[in-house]
């Protein structure tokens, strides 16, 4: 399997035109949602329109294929699936390296807490997905 360099979420990730030099910007940690004094948390499926990224960087291993399968899911703290990206197929071809770039439009609020960003993989001999990293991001309600 290659090797994972680096998985993270992040507010936007920049692909400059020319040199495909990435830069990735301000790494999630927390989604703070602010909600009218009085009003209730929010609602089961609830979500906020709000532009974010998922940036995965792998590096071919000598003599690896490269022939994977890669999916993130966020999951609430206690454990229900509140979002997962399409299935990326791994194909490095003459490049040492790849990058992977999910861009999302909404976040899921209606969990507070630690969540947890999940990395799974899959290699052509496996039937199902495995968790390879993780990345916590707490959200977070506040009442104003």
């Amino acid at each position: 399997m290659p090797k994972l360099l680096a998985y993270l979420p992040c507010e936007k990730v920049v692909v400059e035109e020319e040199s495909k030099n990435i830069s990735v910007l301000s790494i999630l940690e927390t989604v703070n949602v602010t909600l009218p004094k009085g009003a209730p948390a929010p609602a089961h499926q609830a979500s906020i329109g709000m532009a974010w990224a998922i940036f995965t960087l792998w590096q071919k291993e000598k003599g690896e294929s490269g022939e994977f399968e890669s999916k993130s899911v966020l999951v609430s703290p206690g454990g229900e699936l509140l979002a997962e990206t399409p299935v990326a197929r791994l194909d490095f071809g003459t490049n040492t390296r790849q990058q992977i770039i999910n861009r999302m439009a909404s976040f899921p609020i209606w969990t507070p807490g630690t969540c947890l960003l999940k990395l799974m993989v899959r290699t052509p001999r496996d039937a199902a997905f495995r968790e390879l990293a993780n990345v916590m991001v707490a959200v977070r309600y506040s009442w104003a």
